[in-house]
């Protein structure tokens, strides 16, 4: 029996650790669901709670994770949104007193979309404080209030210092914040397959032991005080790091490994990375069991797994040239680390970098030197004058802009960032293991039989992607506001509007997800009917993400109420180089011969209002048709009566509004389906009574009612309903 134990001892404690682990996630749910429960939306109540994360400030509101410890009856934490309340006023640990809306948070609107809930969730959240600043009180200062206060300063000293895409980079290696990051830079990052180096993990902990370790390394000790002194260093320095940045899971990792191989030496045992990798993933569940859902940890372990998988080939290396070793090390370790994380990767994003090898050979021999300098800015500007400070950032400076730049021209092409759902990693891994079973067979008859078969499955597979020509129409659910998404088995991708009134970040946590899941990496044409933010707050985060190729706007002057807007969309069109042009009644704008875009409303220079003069659109594919009658109320829809036509799918003006001509609008298009996009109980009662009337021999669809987005498919001059 002890033999057997000895000999499987790994084994057995991999299995028992799964095991726990899984009653563990089990008790979570359970936990969570019983808390969500006891939550009574809408309730104003008086909570007490304790800071769990690093407060984090956007869109003029402070947010951040709470234990309740007072005012609600759930074990489980809350999700806390304080408008108006600056992110430094709130440090991680302080006790806050709240009287706040408690809501539950929601899922997605469209399949793929931002899962806040999901997000909570992984945080161990169940419910969503909301307050203003006057109702918020810090009632116990955390005894790590210094230290955050400290970290406020040095991104204060960051962002005075360097232009604002350095200044970014370099807050996020130092803080691990990337808040303040903008969103094609970011995107920049994920593209290149970089995204790593601005999420704090080992490397930043590896660099600063090497140099604390160093500092001692002179100093003559006895080997069993010295083991005793590394497991010191390395205990406070993880410490440290964990709290200034947060306790990211992918520091916690770091910094539990880093302490068991410091355990192992001092106890005179082998190490084994893997089953430390294996127990730290045991105590993160068991402390932190929602993070089995977190991107992160699962990039994190998901990494460290692929590296140690791939650790005995850096062994077997035959190059003696240094350079030749550690450029190989450095390809061995990429590619065991992509190919680990893939699976997550494409789940989570929908597409995968094909220059992440690359990328990371160049980047990561700059990194460690811009890490050591970033370390060195942090301490210089808390402790050093003015004029070290500025020595200090013009060294800094163009190592961090190189980096922005590597990343930029690696993440520009497009054959860079290739779109991949899980089906087509599905059906790669399974081409993978047929080539393998094929070369190993021996028997002839097998040999030929499954060539065959892959064979014919290659070659359907082919002919559909390649001979496909069917396009997509999805209505997405975007609450109070308009985005349609027309995609065509060739490649096109048009939108037609793409904005809320009830959800700001709509570019973000709805439209870009909805895309990557499509496989989509840009967007031939984006079309704004008019300027009204429920048809373009999306806009911005879409032309920051490098999303747009091209928009086309309304020829005609804006009204005094889309000013602001329209000259908003104009700069961020101009500083992207996003051609922007102007259609009126009578143009068409044809893409591959094959997608026609008919604008018959509004005449050129039309003096009205904005909804009014809004632009309506006929989409042809095909033979089928689609009509965008954008915000058009009665005044604007006898305006361009006379040009309506039969049509497919008719999105109604105006959210469905009341309008006196809609009886009209009806005989002239006679459509199928008639679309509704508005917000579940928005306050302008949209869709009118009247209008549902007018179009009830139709099949009436509406974004308030529907699950998902609504779908259809275009195809031989057929229209299905997905």
């Amino acid at each position: 029996m002890k033999s057997f134990f000895s000999s499987y001892k790994r084994i057995i404690l991999f299995f028992v650790i799964f095991i726990l682990a899984i009653l563990r996630i089990c008790a979570f749910e359970y936990g969570l669901s019983s808390d969500a429960k006891k939550i009574n939306e809408g309730q104003y109540k008086t909570v007490v709670c304790k800071v769990r994360t690093v407060p984090s400030s956007s869109n003029g509101s402070t947010t951040f994770i709470a234990q309740v410890k007072k005012g609600l009856p759930i074990k489980s934490a809350v999700f806390v949104k304080i408008k108006n309340l600056p992110a430094n006023e709130v440090s991680l640990g302080d006790t806050v007193k709240l009287r706040a809306k408690v809501t539950l948070p929601k899922g997605p609107l469209n399949k793929g979309g931002y899962d806040f809930k999901g997000y909570l969730k992984s945080q161990r959240a169940v419910a969503v404080l909301t307050c203003n600043m006057i109702e918020c009180s810090v009632i116990k200062k955390s005894a790590l209030s210094s230290i955050y206060a400290m970290r406020t300063r040095i991104t204060e000293d960051i962002f005075l210092n360097f232009a604002e895409p350095e200044a970014a980079l370099i807050n996020a290696l130092v803080t691990g914040s990337k808040d303040k990051m903008p969103p094609l830079q970011k995107e920049n990052f994920r593209r290149a397959g970089v995204y790593h180096i601005i999420a704090v993990s080992g490397l930043h902990l590896g660099l600063l032991l090497m140099f604390l370790l160093a500092s001692v390394g002179s100093i003559k000790i006895k080997s069993p005080i010295r083991k005793l002194v590394t497991f010191v260093i390395t205990f406070v320095a993880g410490m440290f790091l964990m709290v200034f940045t947060g306790f990211g899971i992918s520091v916690q990792r770091a910094a539990f490994m880093a302490l068991f191989l410091c355990c192992a030496g001092i106890v005179s045992r082998d190490y084994s990375p893997m089953t430390g990798l294996f127990c730290v993933l045991g105590i993160v569940i068991f402390t932190e069991p929602g993070a089995y859902c977190d991107p992160s940890c699962q990039l994190s372990f998901g990494a460290t797994f692929g590296i140690l998988l791939c650790a005995p080939l850096l062994k077997k290396i035959p190059f003696k040239n240094k350079l030749l070793r550690a450029v190989s090390e450095s390809v061995i370790i990429s590619v065991g680390s992509s190919v680990a994380t893939l699976p997550f990767i494409i789940y989570h994003f929908g597409s995968v970098s094909l220059v992440a090898v690359v990328s990371n050979l160049i980047v990561i021999m700059i990194v460690p030197l811009l890490l050591l300098l970033c370390y060195v800015f942090s301490i210089v500007t808390l402790v050093s004058p003015t004029i070290a400070t500025f020595v200090v950032a013009n060294v800094l400076a163009p190592i961090a802009r190189a980096v922005n730049i590597i990343t930029e021209i690696m993440a520009s092409p497009k054959f860079s960032y290739v779109p991949l759902s899980l089906t087509t990693f599905a059906i790669i891994l399974a081409e993978c293991i047929g080539i393998i079973a094929v070369c190993k067979l021996k028997k002839k008859l097998f040999v030929y039989i499954l060539a065959g078969v892959f064979l014919v499955a290659n070659a359907g597979f082919i002919s559909y992607n390649i001979f496909n020509d069917e396009v997509t129409v999805s209505f997405l659910r975007v609450g109070q506001g308009d985005c349609t998404i027309i995609h065509s088995g060739d490649g096109s991708t048009f939108m037609i509007d793409c904005g809320s009134e009830t959800d700001f970040s709509i570019g973000s946590s709805e439209i870009k997800p909805y895309l990557e899941g499509m496989g989509v990496n840009t967007v031939d044409a984006v079309f704004l009917t008019h300027y009204h933010t429920d048809h373009i707050s999306g806009l911005g985060y879409l032309i920051e993400s490098g999303v747009v190729e091209s928009i086309v706007l309304p020829k005609r002057e804006p009204d005094k109420k889309e000013l602001k807007n329209a000259e908003d969309i104009l700069r961020k069109a101009l500083s992207a180089n996003i051609p922007v042009y102007y259609a009126a009644s009578g143009d068409y704008i044809t893409f591959k011969d094959k997608h026609k875009f008919e604008i018959i409303h509004p005449e050129a220079n039309l003096s009205c209002d904005g909804n009014n003069s809004s632009m309506a659109i006929c989409y042809s594919y095909d033979g089928s048709k689609v009509l965008f009658m954008g915000d058009n109320e009665s005044k604007g829809q006898l305006l361009f009566a006379k040009n309506l036509m039969n049509c497919d799918i008719i999105k109604l003006a105006h959210h469905g509004g009341k309008s006196i001509t809609s009886d009209n609008v009806y005989k002239h298009t006679k459509p199928m389906y008639s679309i509704v996009s508005c917000g579940v109980d928005n306050k302008y009662g949209h869709p009118h009574e009247d209008t549902l009337k007018a179009f009830e021999k139709t099949k009436i669809l509406r974004t308030d009612t529907a699950d998902d987005a609504i779908v259809f498919t275009l195809k031989g001059g057929k229209v299905k309903e997905r």
